[in-house]
């Protein structure tokens, strides 16, 4: 599956078979503060997801319920949907957006 990015985040996606992966994702929420320095917001969360035809969902429910949904709109791309806060992420990070693959390597974890 290889490794996908959206900015400065990034998601690692290794099939396992029979319908499952192993993901990782290390999101970063970047921002200015009120010394007008650069800074950022982190959260990383490593697991495994059921995958169905096209579309995986990530379930964890260590820091509250959440549930992050993988779509492969096409080839080298996914649309992800935090569906929940109760990621454990740092403060504004979210799994949301459109990643585009930038290695077809597998993926190290």
């Amino acid at each position: 599956m290889g490794k996908f990015r959206s900015s400065s985040s990034s998601i690692k996606i290794l099939a396992l078979g029979n319908g499952r992966l192993r993901i990782a994702f290390d999101l970063i929420y970047p921002y200015i503060d009120g010394n007008g320095e650069m800074s950022a917001n982190l959260g990383q969360m490593e697991g495994r997801a059921a995958i169905e035809g096209d579309t995986a969902v990530f379930k964890s429910d260590e820091f509250g319920r959440c549930r992050i949904t993988l779509k492969f709109i096409r080839p080298g791309t996914l649309t992800v949907l935090q569906k929940g806060n109760d990621c454990g992420f740092g403060h504004n990070v979210t799994a949301d957006g459109t990643f585009r693959r930038v290695s077809k390597l597998k993926p190290k974890f």
